[in-house]
């Protein structure tokens, strides 16, 4: 609408999707064990997974990583190298909002 393109601020959360702990909440658990999970599987650290959902957003969100360190630029870069399927997609937005899609 209107040309507007949306925008993610502090897409990766802070980075509570990396450090769950017990104190967090139950949906923020499920979220950071299925980002490490998918982490896991195309062997890209966890902050590309999460971008690589944003990316995949139907909204066609743009992250905004905040970072100015080398390093973690070419870290969130690798969200390149990930094509989540609709079903992992699905899981992760469900672990986040912690129930089901209808």
């Amino acid at each position: 609408i209107n040309d507007m393109q949306i925008q993610a601020w502090s897409p990766v959360a802070g980075g509570q999707l990396f450090t769950a702990n017990d104190e967090s909440p139950a949906n923020v658990k499920a979220a950071a064990a299925e980002v490490q999970k998918l982490a896991e599987q195309y062997d890209v650290p966890r902050e590309a997974i999460v971008l690589a959902w944003l990316l995949r957003h139907p909204a066609g969100i743009l992250p905004i990583i905040g970072t100015m360190k080398p390093e973690r630029i070419a870290t969130s870069c690798r969200a390149d190298e990930v094509e989540l399927t609709r079903i992992e997609w699905y899981r992760l937005f469900e672990a986040a909002n912690g129930a089901s899609v209808p």
